[in-house]
């Protein structure tokens, strides 16, 4: 028995990486692409931990995305490379190979989220967007997004244009994906799976509305009496009233979506999310 010890050690210890290994969470090879480096060692690794743990548990795929600028960044298409954040985000969702996957989410679920971050705004001052698959826009609407944005990465965008400390953004990262994760129906008993702050709510408060119920009761109350004096100038003659146009029509437009390859990766966004 003796004999076979040393050889079972050294058999121990070859196959513990392997064991190791084939436990890691999610389903793709990675999660966080911090092109502009502004996540430290310890916080992409707690970033990740989490990330791994909702694909695991929910199939859903978060990824965070980050670029210097959004020049210079070398993602092209047809050839000029995409400098709008909305463009970027989108086509870094749906068209760029991430490790040899394309597209976020599993495609018959098309339940990816996107965390693009640039540390220098665009043409229009937009630094950041939270680009949304189209099995999760019922999860994490567009005021949801909005409002998750407002409340973690929008202040480290101030903190870090005041002081250029990007340990500020490790937090807040993280505290993004912990909301976003919630939003999707994720919950975790990690005690670090916590948010430091709740999500700012973007629902009106009951004093929003009662501001809202008397400006309209008060402008009501103004139309009803110059709707009567313009009657009663009609009757004399004296049209109130200019001629009515017809009504205009608002429309929006978005990116196509379109299938995907199975396992990790193959959903698709049509472009639903917000930015900052």
């Amino acid at each position: 028995m003796k004999v076979y010890l040393p050889a079972l050690v050294v058999l121990t210890v070859i196959l513990a990486p392997v064991t190791a290994a084939s436990q890691v969470l999610g389903t793709r090879p990675s999660y966080i692409y911090d092109r502009a480096d502004i996540l430290t060692t310890g916080g992409e690794a707690a970033i990740n931990s989490d990330v791994r743990s909702v694909d695991d548990v929910t199939s859903a795929e978060i990824v965070i995305y980050t670029i210097p600028s959004f020049t210079g960044h070398g993602i092209t298409k047809d050839g000029v490379e995409i400098n709008d954040r909305d463009m970027l985000a989108n086509y870094i969702y749906n068209e760029v190979s991430l490790d040899g996957i394309k597209g976020i989410g599993k495609a018959d679920k098309n339940n990816g989220i996107l965390v693009l971050y640039s540390l220098q705004r665009d043409g229009s001052g937009g630094s950041m967007r939270i680009e949304v698959g189209l099995g999760l826009e019922g999860d994490v609407t567009d005021g949801t997004a909005g409002a998750i944005l407002d409340s973690y990465l929008v202040p480290a965008r101030e903190a870090y244009e005041r002081n250029g400390d990007t340990t500020v953004f490790d937090r807040a990262m993280l505290d993004t994906v912990i909301a976003l994760g919630t939003a999707i129906g994720y919950s975790s008993d990690d005690p670090n799976f916590v948010l430091t702050e709740p999500v700012q709510s973007d629902e009106l408060t009951s004093e929003d509305w009662i501001f809202i119920i008397i400006f309209i009761m008060l402008f009501g109350g103004v139309w009803a009496a110059l709707l009567v004096n313009g009657l009663r100038r009609k009757r004399k003659g004296l049209s109130f009233f200019p001629p009515s146009s017809g009504r205009g029509s608002r429309g929006g437009g978005g990116w196509s979506s379109g299938g995907g390859s199975s396992g990790g990766g193959g959903g698709r966004s049509g472009g639903g999310g917000a930015g900052r």
